[in-house]
């Protein structure tokens, strides 16, 4: 198989094991306070995996003088991740995705976990792939948003009262992070189809130019158009309902995959499942399954 068709298939298989185990992550600078630390991993039952990885100095609160640093700069730091069970099939598919990832320059589970916190940690980060809970600064028994601490040091500060700012100034730095995943597997799944969408999308180092094919809609478009349409869902629901428009090649096919999933779509006419799905409504009036719903066959 191609890299593309690897990361495709493990993210068939990241879907097939959803939503993963529940991880806890904490991560620090060597220089960050981190007192009381040992029995909040110890709290939960679950492996804990340590391991050391480069992390944006900027996010630990690791700078000198009034202003942190960008995202470029970054600093050793160490991460620690508890996760409760299925621990097995973790270790298999993670390690798997980070041979794929890596071009088999690495094979272990920590390789991926930390891609994913990458990913994960970011400000823009997908509602597939971001926490479900922080990334937060913890200083004792209170917890303080990441990304608002940081505006504080920034011309964003402006949008916050005083109070608010000096308080949050004053946190000690270097900080202790910490951020919680409930649905590790649905995210390497997202990962693993962005991986695989810029396998596609990079340029081959020699020969003529391909044709230009008419652009299929990105995963974020159709996030968007799916969390519009289907109001109230939950989003392991909702990324399945994506996962199935991106995967599929023909209209049908993706109108066939929706009605596995049990998404009802006969209520709707032919240019609003066209809008949803990213095709014309004259593509789904063709499909074998508008003709199955729709009696004409």
């Amino acid at each position: 198989m191609s890299k593309k068709e690897e990361l495709l298939w493990l993210a068939d298989e990241f879907s097939k094991h959803a939503p993963g185990p529940f991880l806890r992550v904490w991560v620090w600078h060597k220089n960050t306070n981190v007192t009381g630390l040992w029995e909040r991993i110890e709290e939960r039952p679950g492996r804990s995996r340590f391991f050391g990885i480069e992390f944006p100095a900027r996010w630990l609160g690791v700078w000198e003088g009034e202003a942190p640093p960008t995202d470029d700069l970054l600093v050793d730091a160490t991460c620690c991740v508890a996760a409760k069970d299925p621990e097995e099939i973790m270790e298999e598919l993670f390690a798997r995705a980070a041979s794929i990832a890596s071009n088999d320059n690495y094979s272990t589970a920590s390789f991926w976990i930390y891609e994913l916190l990458m990913a994960a940690f970011k400000e823009n980060a997908s509602p597939f792939i971001t926490f479900s809970k922080g990334p937060s600064i913890v200083k004792g028994n209170v917890s303080y948003g990441l990304r608002e601490t940081l505006s504080c040091f920034s011309d964003a500060s402006t949008r916050f009262p005083k109070w608010f700012v000096d308080q949050h100034k004053a946190i000690p730095r270097p900080w202790l992070l910490y951020a919680e995943h409930k649905s590790p597997f649905l995210a390497s799944a997202f990962l693993c189809r962005q991986l695989a969408q810029e396998e596609i999308q990079a340029p081959a180092s020699s020969g003529p130019a391909a044709p230009e094919k008419a652009e299929k809609p990105s995963q974020s478009d159709t996030w968007g158009r799916v969390v519009q349409f289907f109001t109230g869902l939950a989003e392991e629901k909702l990324f399945r309902i994506v996962e199935a428009i991106e995967a599929a090649k023909t209209a049908d096919a993706a109108l066939q995959r929706l009605e596995e999933l049990q998404v009802d779509l006969r209520p709707f006419t032919a240019e609003k499942i066209g809008w949803l799905i990213g095709r014309h409504k004259t593509a789904i009036v063709k499909t074998e399954w508008w003709k199955e719903t729709r009696g004409q066959k």
